[in-house]
Parts: structure tokens; C-alpha cells; sequence
């Protein structure tokens, strides 16, 4: 393998690594409460108590793992309402939600 092929390789881990390294430090600011596969929308158990906005989006993670993108659409008291996307280019990733699974507002991608 040439050279330059295997610093192209280094560099990639080493911002992979870094990303989920920011996963897994990143503090959840909510959690799942339940996914609508049917209408593939996600309840959180926060909402204007803890400053969601409607129209802001979040990563949901599973330990070290991200399983989706959320774009809030609606914002409660205390819930928000939001539909659940796949990470920028990477649909086939995507994962279910569950419940307990963290919401974190750290934009990944």
C-alpha cells in the first residue's frame, strides 16, 4: 500500500475515533420516550423547560452509537415532538429508537 493511501487511512480513523469519542462525551439533555414507526415521529421528555425550540434538531444515541436525527415540530411544557431523520448520508444507518435511548445536541453531521 502506498504511503499516502496509508495516511489517508490514519487520518480517517483518527476523525472517526474523534467522533465517537463526542458521541459518548456528550451530555443527553433528554431521552426517548416512545417512536411511531407507522407516522416515524419521536416523543422526548423535554420541551421548553429545558429551551427546545421547534424547528431545532437533535442526534439521538444509543451508548456510543447513533442511531437517527430528530427535527422537533412540536414543543411542549415538558415533551417535543419530532420526526426522525437518518444522519446526513447515511440512511442505510439508521436506526429504531427506544425508549431511554439519549438525545443529545450535539449536530454530528
Amino acid at each position: 500500500i502506498p504511503e499516502q493511501e496509508v495516511q489517508a487511512l490514519k487520518q480517517e480513523f483518527s476523525q472517526q475515533a474523534e467522533l465517537v469519542k463526542r458521541i459518548a462525551e456528550s451530555p443527553a439533555i433528554a431521552e426517548v420516550e416512545y417512536y411511531d414507526a407507522d407516522f416515524n415521529f419521536v416523543t422526548i421528555n423535554g420541551g421548553k423547560e429545558r429551551n427546545i425550540q421547534d424547528g431545532s434538531s437533535f442526534t439521538i444515541r444509543r451508548g456510543n452509537r447513533v442511531m437517527g436525527v430528530i427535527k422537533i415540530e412540536e414543543v411542549g411544557e415538558n415533551y417535543s415532538i419530532g420526526k426522525l431523520q437518518a444522519p446526513r448520508g447515511h440512511r442505510a444507518e439508521m436506526q429504531i429508537p427506544k425508549k431511554g435511548d439519549d438525545v443529545i445536541p450535539e449536530k454530528l453531521f
